[in-house]
């Protein structure tokens, strides 16, 4: 897809949205599958001036359905193969299907700009471990600060490719999804489904990926069947704490501490109090 078609889809989307009344401060639930269409349907929920509540579509209906009323969605977007699980308990469900005459008919243009820097661009919900899942938003002034230093921390640049391969429910997937469009570079997507690190190497391989963001349990796995078969993308980023930990692989070859001064081929980037940012250079 290029960037011009997802343009053009994006914008019917936010067409789409906007005849149904979506404004800043709206929110829109996207519980589709990691594909093209998610990504066009996430662009068109900000050109709308909304804020999209992203669902995996493995979670249980009933799990959905909670965050659906918690978030108080002004619609469920999600894929077609779900309509019937979902709507039995969800309100305003539709299926999302670039194909559907609303969308052939939609306009192409650009919508007018509507959000500000103070109105949320996304809203995700945690785990819920500790009890009901509790919501966290985030604007567009962070988000916009955030993808600026993550492009200029790690030297992403139109001749970048990188591969998303965590779920959209995620914190961590926003960033690179729009961190390599953000200057003109390739996003590819790991195919749906549960994590197989050997599928994902074989997916680095073929498709040249030179960047890879993923949590430190993502990560090793990763690493240990790049190492097997002699292949690593130019650059990864783990998010995490490595603590005291060896690395059992041998990608670091050094103790890291958990104070932070880079060893190795390992370098802490950004500690704060959620997540310290790595960059692993090729082993």
């Amino acid at each position: 897809m290029t960037y011009a078609e997802l343009n053009r889809l994006a914008n019917r989307f936010a067409h789409v949205l906007l005849d149904q009344g979506v404004s800043p401060g709206s929110r829109v639930g996207l519980c589709i599958p990691r594909s093209p269409a998610l990504i066009v349907a996430v662009l068109g929920v900000l050109k709308a001036g909304g804020a999209y509540v992203p669902l995996e579509p493995s979670m249980p209906a009933e799990r959905i359905a909670m965050i659906a009323r918690q978030a108080r969605l002004a619609s469920l977007w999600v894929d077609e193969a779900d309509v019937s699980r979902l709507s039995a308990m969800c309100q305003q469900v539709a299926a999302f299907k670039l194909s559907d005459k609303r969308f052939a008919e939609a306009m192409e243009t650009n919508p007018a700009l509507r959000a500000t820097g103070e109105a949320a661009a996304y809203v995700i919900y945690t785990s819920g471990s500790t009890g009901v899942p509790k919501e966290a938003a985030v604007y567009h002034r962070s988000l916009a600060n955030l993808i600026d230093w993550y492009v200029a921390e790690f030297d992403i640049d139109a001749g970048d490719r990188a591969l998303l391969m965590t779920s959209i429910s995620f914190d961590l997937t926003q960033k690179n999804l729009y961190g390599v469009l953000s200057v003109g570079g390739q996003l590819h997507l790991a195919p749906p489904g549960p994590y197989d690190p050997d599928v994902l190497r074989a997916n680095l391989g073929v498709n040249r990926i030179t960047m890879v963001n993923c949590t430190l349990s993502a990560f090793y796995p990763l690493v240990s069947v790049g190492r097997r078969k002699g292949t690593q993308p130019a650059r990864f980023a783990a998010s995490g704490d490595l603590g005291r930990r060896t690395d059992p692989y041998g990608a670091f070859g050094a103790v890291v501490p958990s104070s932070g001064l880079a060893r190795g081929n390992c370098q802490q980037l950004w500690p704060d109090r959620m997540h310290r940012y790595y960059d692993l250079l090729p082993c």
